[in-house]
């Protein structure tokens, strides 16, 4: 399996850490009904279409070639 703070990175649209592997915030939403970046926060930090596209980033750095069996594993390995 992976740690999810290999992956994380700060998404500045909703000012906290996200995994780019599993495509979820490694941060708890503050409950201030006022707060700009929570109030409305998805279950996921990009849509799955946009996931997809960091996915195959991510396997073209780690030298997976896309649709080959390595890259079908990768993908195996992550729940949307």
């Amino acid at each position: 399996m992976h740690n999810c703070r290999d992956y994380s990175v700060r998404n500045d649209d909703y000012d906290a850490e996200v995994c780019l592997y599993c495509n979820t915030f490694l941060e708890v939403a503050c409950t201030d009904p006022t707060c700009y970046f929570c109030v409305g926060r998805p279950l996921r930090p990009y849509p799955q279409d946009i996931h997809k596209i960091i996915l195959q980033q991510l396997a073209a750095n780690t030298h997976l070639g896309v649709g080959t069996n390595a890259w079908l594993k990768f993908l195996t390995t992550f729940e949307d």
